[in-house]
């Protein structure tokens, strides 16, 4: 047990730093149980904190570090120790958790001020990335746009800025940007005007002449409604509203979302989360299965680097790939 005198602030004072440290290191794992798992936790799991926390000390002594002492770049060193041992994630996360649990409990007796592994965290797992990257299938994609129907401006002008972001993947951002001045109908580019900078894309054809049905509706429309629009920057903006009030005005960003899950709601494909993001997903996805070409991800998403896009190759190369496959066990 610890020292009644180490849990009294002023009894702690008679006694030199080195003799309390000394006396902690000693006596810590008779007090931890009581502050892990609301002070009821299993043998395995009071098991697991002493290992892990005796590791780190093990390290700490290897290095020359008093572990009573250390500061938050000291356990930034230890976890990058771990990560050079090719440690998962998950492993590090829990270890961290470990050595919070004993620095909490040190400022519990007084012994440190201030929890040096209280801001350190463990590095993001990709694995547990790939699992939240949501995309749509090709047989899903394909019904959502056969759902759409191109009676009305609005319905035409919404299935445009789905293909545009589920099948040339661009961005909410970019969809609000787009003027028509930026189109070349002879050479059927778009300049796009995306996050920082401005690149060229080139649209499939399909997608380009869905585009300039939308445009010529627009026409149509903006001569049976009788309205001449003044725009600001003095460019022309391909996707407008469609309301009264704001009739033929540049679409705002919210719109563009608006209308993504009023259709993937309709088609009862929606998820959680961001629906624009999920379309530019679900085209460097679709792509990657096509093509298995990282280049291509990269110039058609526009990713600076090209490790951006490595995510496409290992989702869809996990799901291709079964690694369990090659277990020589027959379940029937």
């Amino acid at each position: 047990m610890m020292p009644d005198f180490i849990t009294d602030k002023s009894k702690i004072a008679k006694y030199t730093y080195a003799d309390v440290e000394e006396i902690f290191l000693d006596n810590y794992e008779d007090v931890l149980k009581k502050y892990i798992a609301g002070g009821k936790p299993s043998d395995d799991t009071t098991k697991n904190y002493y290992g892990r926390i005796r590791k780190f000390l093990s390290w700490c002594k290897d290095n020359d570090f008093k572990p009573l002492r250390v500061q938050e770049q000291h356990i930034i060193l230890y976890r990058d120790f771990l990560v050079q041992e090719n440690q998962k994630a998950v492993t590090i996360s829990a270890k961290l958790t470990a050595i919070r649990k004993f620095y909490h409990l040190a400022q519990k007796f007084h012994i440190i001020s201030e929890n040096p592994a209280e801001d350190v965290k463990a590095p993001r797992d990709p694995d547990a990335a790939l699992v939240n990257i949501p995309y749509l299938t090709a047989g899903k994609l394909e019904y959502l746009f056969h759902s759409i129907p191109s009676d009305t401006e609005k319905e035409l002008r919404d299935k445009v800025i789905i293909a545009f972001m589920a099948i040339e993947g661009l961005r909410t951002v970019e969809i609000h940007r787009m003027n028509e001045e930026d189109i070349n109908v002879e050479q059927q580019t778009i300049l796009i005007h995306g996050k920082g900078k401005n690149s060229m894309i080139y649209p499939r054809p399909d997608t380009f002449a869905l585009l300039m049905r939308y445009l010529e509706s627009k026409d149509r429309f903006r001569i049976k409604a009788n309205k001449k629009q003044n725009y600001e920057d003095g460019l022309t903006p391909v996707f407008t509203s469609t309301s009264n009030n704001m009739y033929g005005h540049r679409i705002i960003r919210q719109a563009v979302r608006d209308a993504v899950n009023k259709w993937l709601k309709a088609a009862e494909l929606k998820e959680k989360g961001q629906a624009g993001h999920m379309l530019r997903h679900t085209c460097a996805t679709l792509l990657y299965k096509e093509t298995k070409d990282l280049k291509q991800i990269q110039e058609t998403l526009r990713h600076s680097n090209i490790n951006m896009s490595s995510k496409y190759a290992h989702l869809t190369d996990r799901q291709e790939n079964r690694y369990t496959n090659s277990i020589p066990v027959e379940l029937e």
